[in-house]
């Protein structure tokens, strides 16, 4: 519910959620309208839930996965480990300074290697 891919280039980020609001539901269960996300010990998102139904019957039918897109892409989906770096992994690396090297993406991530390391061939 709370993934964030923003937050993929530095890896594991230890996020904490703070339930509050605690309301007393018609069915007799206890449930939390507050949800405050904290990634890093830091404020980042707060969630309120408004409208709660318990084992609601479904509003809509189910809807299916268009065949047109499964035939674009036969092979399912990519694990993100997997996807070149880069936007669309079409971004190609600049040096942007000595041992500075620049990947353009949605994060513009960047690696510095320490001055005198040889880069592994």
């Amino acid at each position: 519910m709370f993934a964030s891919f923003y937050y993929n280039a530095w890896g594991d980020v230890t996020t904490s959620i703070m339930y509050n609001t605690w309301t007393l539901e018609p069915n007799g269960m206890r449930y939390p309208r507050e949800w405050d996300v904290q990634p890093r010990g830091l404020p980042d998102r707060n969630q309120m839930i408004v409208d709660l139904r318990f084992n609601a019957p479904s509003i809509t039918a189910p809807s299916r996965f268009p065949r047109q897109s499964l035939r674009q892409n036969p092979h399912g989906a990519t694990p993100v480990d997997q996807l070149p770096l880069g936007w669309a992994g079409d971004g190609k690396p600049i040096v942007s300074a000595p041992h500075v090297v620049q990947f353009p993406g949605g994060w513009n991530g960047g690696v510095r290697r320490p001055a005198g390391r040889r880069r592994a061939h």
